[in-house]
């Protein structure tokens, strides 16, 4: 099987473009799920400026500067994708009729085709002088913390509350009121007393809306379900607060969350990624259509890969900063796949664009399952770019109960909600600023393995809310 490429026969056209997992799967299957990426991304950065010099030169409010950089940078990328797109879907509709090809879906956030076919059909679009990437479309694992349901909650503050200075932001009234955060995760259980009020598509009258505020890609359930409780731990850490009992596992329980359900027990399909991904950056209505005014301001994403140098995800994530979207990712945790040690870190964390949590105990020691920089993207990168608690945190779980739970995905949510702090504060502050300034407000860690700062281990130091507060008035 070869193909002409550029006026020439290539023997192996697959060479180069195609992942070599994809070739394994082939030897394995006579149907294989890829992801096909085109060359010609958008420069998302590009467009987002030229969205704030419009609205500038226009002296549009900041909120209004806020939603037109938004719809600018999905707007940029449809049509990027719609120009782009044609030839290689008018070969794919050609390949379905002759039933070679099924299950086909196009994306707009990263310019991208995914679908399932046959080894003859990639070999003849491998050839196709647009095509980047095809990869394998694999699942991520979502790691497994080991939780314990707690009966007896106490009125004291738990201790990584305390840790972080908490309590000084919400006296002066700093709670993240007026900002949403987001969860790509396993769902959250919307019933939960200390997450209910603060869903967004709770009404004042009780009722719920749920479009716009929830996306189930696993199980299709019509309202915020859990069946995991990975994600409900993980939204009680950004903003769990009951006010009947007074118990408070949020770092931020004034913002409102959304939620995406992208994990079965299996993991996440990437396909199934990239859709929550773009369904982040705009929200579909109940007819299919896009509301970038409905973003949320901060998505955590306490899941990851392995440590490999690997931008399949990465056009998602500066989609998302370009449209003023912070994407926070934990750094990942000690597994076989990927052991701690230097350089451990997953993609996507492992991105310049993401902001990557590593994990603390309560004697700010890092975490034995943290793992650790440096960046796979070299230059002055600093990976994971802070440190947060992570060991024995307890917040919601199903069912109405709280439990503890370990890891770097119980960090990654303390930033989550520092920052939605931070966006109370300045609503409109640019993501570079953002990070520069709730940089500035942390303490620096070291100890003897690593014994400067900023490091591998602990990134430039763990977050502190007293401190992070003092750097926005600075």
């Amino acid at each position: 099987g070869g193909a002409v490429q550029n006026g020439v026969w290539n023997p192996n056209p697959m060479e180069g473009k195609v992942d070599p997992k994809v070739i394994q799967a082939f030897e394995k299957n006579k149907y294989t799920t890829v992801i096909v990426e085109l060359k010609n991304q958008a420069d998302v950065e590009k467009i987002a400026n030229q969205a704030r010099e419009e609205a500038k030169k226009v002296k549009a409010t900041r909120y209004q500067e806020k939603l037109r950089v938004r719809s600018t940078v999905v707007s940029g990328l449809q049509t990027n994708a719609e120009q782009t797109q044609d030839h290689i879907k008018n070969f794919i509709r050609q390949k379905k009729a002759e039933g070679k090809l099924k299950d086909d879906q196009s994306y707009y956030i990263v310019n991208a085709v995914s679908f399932t076919s046959t080894k003859e059909v990639l070999q003849e679009i491998a050839a196709f002088p647009e095509v980047n990437h095809i990869y394998l479309n694999e699942r991520h694992a979502l790691p497994k913390p080991k939780t314990a349901g707690v009966q007896k909650l106490t009125s004291e503050l738990p201790w990584n509350l305390e840790k972080i200075q908490a309590k000084k932001a919400w006296e002066n009234g700093l709670d993240g009121s007026g900002v949403v955060v987001a969860t790509l995760d396993t769902g959250v259980d919307v019933n939960h007393p200390s997450l209910k009020k603060q869903y967004r598509g709770h009404n004042a009258d009780g009722t719920f809306t749920h479009t716009f505020n929830w996306l189930d890609l696993v199980g299709d359930s019509p309202t915020p379900i859990d069946l995991l409780g990975h994600g409900t731990h993980v939204t009680g850490t950004m903003v769990g607060y009951d006010p009947e009992t007074g118990t408070r596992t949020g770092v931020a329980p004034g913002a409102r969350w959304i939620a995406v359900n992208a994990f079965s027990e299996n993991g996440a399909l990437d396909t199934d990624l990239l859709k929550a991904g773009e369904w982040l950056l705009a929200p579909l209505d109940e007819k299919g259509t896009p509301h970038p005014e409905m973003a949320p301001d901060i998505i955590n994403n306490s899941w990851g890969g392995d440590s490999t140098l690997n931008d399949w995800f990465r056009s998602v994530v500066k989609a998302w900063a370009a449209a003023d979207i912070t994407p926070v990712f934990a750094a990942g945790n000690d597994s076989t796949g990927t052991p701690v040690g230097p350089g451990s870190i997953t993609n996507p964390a492992n991105y310049p664009e993401a902001i990557a949590v590593g994990s603390t105990d309560s004697a700010n020691g890092i975490s034995w399952f943290s793992l650790r920089g440096p960046s796979p993207y070299g230059g002055s990168e600093i990976k994971p770019d802070l440190v947060a608690p992570g060991e024995e945190i307890l917040s919601t779980l199903p069912n109405n109960e709280y439990g503890l739970s370990s890891g770097t995905s119980m960090a990654a949510p303390h930033v989550s909600g520092a920052i939605a702090i931070l966006k109370q504060m300045q609503p409109n502050m640019p993501i570079e600023k953002l990070k520069e300034t709730l940089y500035a407000g942390l303490i620096p860690l070291s100890d003897s393995k690593y014994p400067s700062s900023p490091n591998d281990a602990y990134g430039r130091g763990i977050l502190d809310l007293t401190g992070m507060v003092k750097s926005v008035s600075n």
